[in-house]
């Protein structure tokens, strides 16, 4: 029972850091935590070019460098997106983690992704400035809906967390649901960035994401 709560702490400690952390952009795939190696999380090493966002037309004009930045940096966090799908389901189906534990991994987890969500659309705002042809205002929208939708499931598993009343299956059950609903807003959120990733790069010109 200790080395599973050990095993706890460190898996919620990891995910913390990685919260608090700015992304480095690279595609490269992080060396994983000894403690729990299905989890990708943790400072990244140096970003370097990779297949998946290449500059294939020479230097980038300087004009243009806002629309590159935003297509690479879209490309990383719709990759991270993709990621947390995998990890709210280790969360979730774990049988070494206590209910209060899941729901608090979930609560950091849905602020994870709503900061993400929050960075990515200040981004697109400013390339949208500069930039009349990429229409960033249906994505920021759409992700401003999923910041609303991330806040809820973080409410929710506070308030399962909370409810003493209870019975550990039923907490268990709706928690299914948060993580149910989470891994859906990730999904929606890798896609809206696959997206404007894609209009980003069409307007630097030289980048394909």
């Amino acid at each position: 029972m200790a080395k599973a709560s050990n095993t706890s702490v460190v898996l919620l400690m990891l995910l913390i850091a990685a919260w608090r952390t700015t992304p480095v952009l690279s595609h490269a795939k992080p060396s994983k935590p000894a403690a729990e190696p299905e989890l990708e999380y943790g400072p990244r090493a140096k970003a370097t070019p990779s297949a998946a966002v290449t500059n294939k037309g020479g230097p980038v004009h300087p004009s243009n460098q806002a629309a590159a930045d935003a297509a690479i940096l879209l490309r990383a966090k719709e990759e991270m997106a993709k990621r947390m799908v995998k990890h709210i389901e280790i969360i979730i189906n774990s049988v070494k983690l206590v209910v209060q534990l899941k729901a608090a991994l979930l609560i950091k987890s849905a602020e994870f992704m709503s900061a993400m969500a929050g960075e990515v659309s200040m981004h697109l705002t400013k390339v949208a400035q500069a930039h009349a042809q990429v229409a960033a205002a249906d994505c920021v929208a759409a992700l401003k809906i999923q910041q609303d939708i991330l806040r809820k499931a973080s409410e929710s598993c506070k308030a399962i967390s909370h409810d003493v009343a209870m019975t550990h299956k039923a907490r268990q059950e709706m928690l299914k649901g948060v993580a149910h609903d989470l891994v859906k807003a990730a999904g929606d959120i890798a896609a809206s960035m696959r997206i404007m990733a894609e209009a980003a790069a069409g307007v630097a010109g030289g980048v394909t994401v």
